[in-house]
């Protein structure tokens, strides 16, 4: 039998070359871009010059599916006239929060993959739901438009996740529908119909389990994660502590459960021939079972061109990743952007090069791991270094395991209980909340240059030291939604004050219309904290009690140090507050203020104008500041109505450029007379997008036109930031345009 010689290495080479094509088209790190470009090419030449075709096939393969991918996700305009839908539901991929439905389903019309967005009109309509056995249909009216992207830098951008991992630009939003069993007897329909009556099946078996014994038996057994609080909870935990990827280790899993299989075939003395099919098929309906994500999908492509590929073609370990990687890129185009995607390919190409010893394997994922944790997250602790030493195994050789019989023995129908795995897990998360809380030992780089990552990690001190002790001076108006959340960074060892932290406002529900969601401060300024590299603040002032301006206060106290809060005169007896300080690992010193009264922090100073008596933290009690940053002077009004700023006014000396409107633009601030003395040049509204209230209100843009005062929305921009730079002009930027 003549055996094919494949060049050593050349299906890896052709790999990373397309993925310097790819991060030249999809990243800002063109010198990393070009490097892999570059590296991946001169190796592909080394093999042998005519097997540059390899690379050049593949690259103009990527570029013709990265065009087809490109038109299935352009975000159409947003259209407010419904129009009649019908969509394929897979329940097991929606999420019900309450009398919210969201999730994944494919548009029938057109078998364009969509992101539904549904409002349940009664309970008993939930309950259908949440009973389905199988595929559905939703037909009903329909408004769509694009995926809200992320709006703050170092924020999770749901947009570009949904359009690299799914495939989904669009988003339609429906308020009533009729929900009907899949019709229809093409493959696509029939497949789906079976995985899904398959994933709902074995979900339901498991819904019995104890709460931490069923997150982990989703989490690394079937593929999927759970949506409770103490799941989020555990969630955020992990990603502070680094190990968050733990969960994504389902590769090294699929090679364990593979080789669990063939033993039980050989034992079972079927012949090898058909043994490996059969694991190939079980590990098709596992994949299908866990819907099929990264880690899965290129550990069963490994597996079939291991175990089913000719033989007389020899291909080496490292070309059959690369290949997979090839066709994996060709059925994600831009997946490789994504942290989780790229960390999956990247630790399985270091497993072939890591010393045998889990410990110094573990040494040397984490290094490996740690500038491209950085250069997406800004953040990583010491602790995870340690913690992957110990877990990486854990994780491997006795959790999964472990969690695979739980779910086989509960599948198969075992109802007993599982109290005392319960009590381990508990014990352990319990563990590594503790170690959370730690605040020593952590790098915060900031948001790395887009030629940080090629100039390698021997500028990374360099780089942390610029985000640690900034050149210039800045100021961010956060997108916290309908809130209100500043921040300030002085240049050098300057101050970092926030004032005020966002929150969510909720009304009234019916208990099945109840929602749970994740603290706001999560996916809105703790990242732009981290993107600006701060790891403690200097203080945080809060002007009134409501709980778009201080409801996060709990979470920012839980996650960061502060050493000292602000609150206006009469509002330290305020029941919420004292209850966030008391909880926090490290109670800062509250402070009062009114006034009159200045705070100087790290050579800047805060001026309180108001308020001018102590009260009980209502609007009229806003504490209103001005500060100096650079050659501006910024007002913040807090939620101050008209009678409150033409109180403020008597102060002859209050002066102001920049200012953040009051309650958000509100028809109730933002008097003539305000700013006809301060004359500013440019207006902050802090809104948030489509919100109930109509901010900001018709009467006070009518205003602000009157008076010639330009002015930027949150609402209409996201993120706002104000720079000024040691020489030039100063300069804003906004996530709209970051331009000048």
């Amino acid at each position: 039998m003549t055996r094919v010689r494949w060049p050593a290495q050349l299906g890896l080479w052709s790999a990373v070359t397309v993925i310097g094509v790819a991060c030249l088209v999809l990243t800002p790190h063109w010198l990393l871009s070009l490097a892999l470009l570059g590296f991946g090419a001169v190796h592909c030449w080394r093999c042998g010059w005519r097997w540059l075709f390899i690379p050049l096939l593949a690259g103009v393969i990527w570029a013709g599916r990265y065009t087809q991918w490109q038109n299935l996700v352009q975000p159409p305009a947003a259209s407010t006239e419904p129009a009649g839908v019908t969509l394929l539901i897979l329940p097991s991929r929606l999420k019900i929060n309450g009398d919210q439905v969201s999730g994944r389903a494919v548009d029938q019309r057109t078998g364009e993959a969509v992101w539904l967005s549904y409002r349940l009109t009664s309970a008993a309509e939930k309950q259908r739901l949440a009973a389905a056995a199988t595929a559905l249909t939703l037909t009903g009216q329909a408004a769509q438009g694009p995926l809200a992207a992320a709006t703050n830098p170092g924020q999770f951008d749901f947009a570009r996740f949904a359009a690299a991992q799914y495939h989904i630009g669009r988003q339609v939003t429906l308020t009533g529908g009729e929900w009907q069993l899949v019709n229809g007897s093409n493959n696509f329909i029939y497949v789906n119909k079976i995985s899904e009556a398959i994933r709902l099946w074995v979900a339901r078996r498991v819904a019995g389990l104890p709460p931490h014994t069923q997150i982990y038996v989703r989490g690394l057994v079937l593929g999927g994660s759970s949506d409770t609080a103490l799941a989020q909870t555990l969630r955020d935990t992990q990603t502070k502590l680094g190990i968050i990827h733990l969960w994504s280790l389902s590769g090294m899993q699929v090679l364990l459960l593979a080789t669990a299989l063939l033993v039980v075939a050989a034992w079972c003395r079927i012949p090898d021939e058909y043994a490996r099919w059969l694991v190939f098929g079980a590990l098709l309906l596992y994949g299908t079972l866990a819907d099929w994500p990264t880690g899965v999908t290129r550990s069963v492509g490994m597996f079939a061109l291991a175990r089913l590929w000719p033989r007389r073609w020899v291909l080496p370990t490292l070309d059959r990743l690369g290949l997979v990687l090839l066709i994996w890129l060709w059925w994600r185009p831009a997946g490789i952007t994504q942290l989780g995607n790229l960390l999956s390919f990247l630790l399985s190409f270091c497993l072939f090069f890591a010393p045998v010893r889990f410990w110094q394997q573990s040494l040397v994922l984490n290094l490996v791991s740690m500038p491209v944790i950085l250069a997406y997250q800004y953040t990583w602790s010491l602790l995870t270094l340690g913690l992957n030493i110990i877990l990486i195994p854990v994780f491997n050789y006795l959790a999964f395991p472990v969690m695979l019989f739980v779910t086989l023995v509960t599948i198969g129908g075992w109802t007993g209980s599982w109290a005392g795995l319960e009590s381990v897990l508990q014990a352990g998360d319990a563990l590594l909340a503790q170690w959370a809380s730690l605040t020593g030992g952590t790098i915060a780089s900031g948001a790395l240059p887009g030629w940080g990552l090629g100039a390698g990690v021997v500028l990374l001190g360099g780089l942390c030291c610029l985000r640690a002790w900034p050149l210039t001076d800045r100021v961010a108006f956060i997108d916290v939604g309908q809130g209100d959340s500043s921040l300030v960074v002085g240049r050098g060892n300057g101050p970092r004050v926030l004032i005020d932290t966002g929150g969510r406002v909720t009304f009234p529900r019916a208990a099945w219309q109840e929602r749970h969601y994740a603290a706001g401060i999560t996916f809105n300024v703790l990242p732009v904290l981290r993107y600006h590299g701060i790891q403690r603040l200097d203080a945080v002032f809060i002007s009134h009690q409501d709980a778009d301006h201080m409801g996060d206060l709990p979470g920012l106290l839980a996650a960061i140090p502060v050493r000292r809060v602000y609150v206006g005169a009469g509002m330290a007896a305020n029941e919420r507050l004292q209850r966030a300080v008391a909880q926090a690992p490290q109670p800062p010193i509250v402070t009062e203020l009114q006034a009159g009264q200045q705070v100087r922090i790290r050579g800047m100073t805060f001026q309180a104008h108001h308020p001018h008596r102590p009260g009980t933290g209502t609007n009229e009690d806003s504490l209103v500041l001005t500060a100096q940053i650079h050659r501006r002077r910024f007002l913040w009004l807090g939620d101050l109505d008209k009678a409150g700023e033409r109180t403020i006014l008597k102060n002859p000396a209050l002066a102001a450029e920049v200012i953040k409107l009051g309650h958000h633009g509100a028809a109730t601030s933002t008097d003539h007379a305000l700013l006809a003395a301060l004359q500013p040049r440019l207006g902050i509204i802090s809104a948030g997008h489509n919100n109930r209230y109509g901010h900001p209100a018709p009467a006070t843009l009518h205003t602000l036109r009157q008076a010639g005062v330009p002015w930027l929305s949150i609402a209409e921009m996201g993120y706002i930031e104000y720079i000024g730079p040691l020489w030039g002009h100063d300069y804003w930027h906004t996530a709209m345009d970051w331009s000048k």
